[in-house]
């Protein structure tokens, strides 16, 4: 690699590293479970409503399927640094004048990839699994009486992963792949209940962490002189999270209680499966689908304040169209534009209503033919909740970036796109 380019990336990120944080944006529901488990792959699935179980690229990594990466050009490098920009205005009867926005920027994601042997990629990097971040007033039953009291809770923190992912190619063209996601999952979330009329505050803290598996497979191939197909699919096991808490109890800022070893136990985090599929014409234009199942009815977690969790669904699709070269028999990518939408039914029931989600992206990205980088953005626009039933519904807007570090390892070739 070039020295001043290599150079740069590792400065850029050692500054991402430095740049990641908590989240502002506020959800009612991410008090459910674990938070809100994160939709997003932050890749080039992002203008595509995050659609890429069954896509691979030999430049680009598709986060949605461990078997992806052995599709890389042979000696290529990538680099990937994501961030996102979050609008969320809310609407309902529970909403104050004066809680009607939340807003921020976050850097999300990282994650490096390369080609180790001709049938072997490898990928490794650090994203977000959910995040919680509440604040709102309830009413609690007083224990012993048929009275309420008035409660205010709040709750932030989440759960991110490391992982490292090993792809595996057979045959001449690597039409078949499998692969293998190993996550470290680990967290903690604060949560902090306040009785009004008394000020005693309870807070809690969570800590939770354990290995998390998610395998993948692929197969693609030439249905005609200018039509591909391509189907994947991937799951991830059931896995206990395993808990530790920490209890604190004050009254007027002292302390009357604390356990720093409250309670040790396990959250269950269900299996959860996608499959898809996609057709391509002419190397030019893409179209793909997803559908994705968590069984959560199948783990025994327990709800709260007027919550269950249960089974989710997620169905996305998407076109992408890309603007070649043809350089020398061999096509270049210059540009792409995207286009999706997705319908999500989430984990969560409250109130008997389970809370939906539904979105659509529009994305593009450009590549350089002169130096190592190449740059992508997309914008979400999106709704989750309802204002039935005494809830609260979201409207949210969001704008993604990435940007790419590419390069050649132990050659001399110098093309990027």
């Amino acid at each position: 690699m070039q020295l001043k380019y290599s150079l740069f990336a590792f400065s850029f990120l050692m500054v991402a590293c430095g740049s990641l944080q908590a989240q502002n944006n506020a959800s009612p529901y991410s008090i459910a479970g674990i938070g809100d488990i994160e939709q997003s792959y932050f890749d080039r699935s992002s203008g595509i409503a995050n659609t890429g179980v069954a896509l691979s690229s030999n430049k680009y990594q598709y986060a949605a399927n461990p078997a992806s990466l052995v599709k890389l050009d042979d000696f290529f490098f990538d680099l990937e640094l994501s961030g996102r920009y979050r609008n969320v205005s809310y609407s309902g009867q529970p909403i104050g004048q004066l809680d009607t926005h939340s807003n921020d920027f976050q850097v999300k994601r990282l994650a490096l990839a390369f080609k180790m042997k001709s049938w072997w990629g490898i990928g490794f990097g650090l994203a977000p699994f959910s995040s919680a971040n509440y604040s709102f007033t309830a009413p609690k039953e007083i224990q012993g009486s048929n009275d309420y009291t008035s409660a205010h809770y709040e709750g932030t923190g989440g759960v991110n992963k490391v992982y490292l992912s090993n792809s595996f190619g057979f045959g001449k063209r690597k039409n078949l792949r499998i692969g293998l996601e190993t996550s470290y999952l680990f967290g903690s979330l604060e949560q902090k209940e306040t009785i009004t009329y008394s000020n005693i505050v309870t807070n809690n803290q969570i800590h939770l962490d354990h290995i998390y598996f998610k395998g993948g497979i692929q197969y693609s191939a030439n249905i005609a002189k200018k039509w591909g197909i391509a189907v994947g699919a991937s799951a991830a096991n059931k896995t206990q999270l395993a808990v530790s808490q920490a209890l604190t109890v004050s009254e007027a800022n002292v302390i009357i209680n604390q356990n720093d070893d409250f309670k040790n136990s396990y959250f269950n985090l269900p299996v959860i499966y996608t499959v898809g599929g996609a057709i391509t014409y002419n190397k030019t234009f893409t179209v793909a689908a997803d559908y994705q199942k968590q069984n959560w009815n199948d783990v025994n977690n327990l709800g709260g304040l007027g919550y269950i969790l249960t089974d989710a669904n997620r169905i996305s699709g998407g076109i992408e169209y890309v603007k070649n070269l043809n350089y020398r028999s061999v096509y270049l990518e210059k540009w792409y534009l995207q286009a999706g939408a997705f319908h999500t039914n989430t984990y969560v029931k409250l109130s008997g209503q389970q809370i939906d989600q539904t979105g659509f992206t529009l994305g593009g990205g450009i590549s350089s033919l002169k130096i190592p980088f190449a740059v992508q953005a997309n914008v979400e626009f999106g709704q989750r909740g309802t204002t039935n039933k005494g809830l609260i519904k979201e409207n949210y807007q969001q704008f993604n970036i990435t940007l790419f570090y590419r390069d050649f390892w132990f050659t001399k070739q110098k093309k990027y796109d």
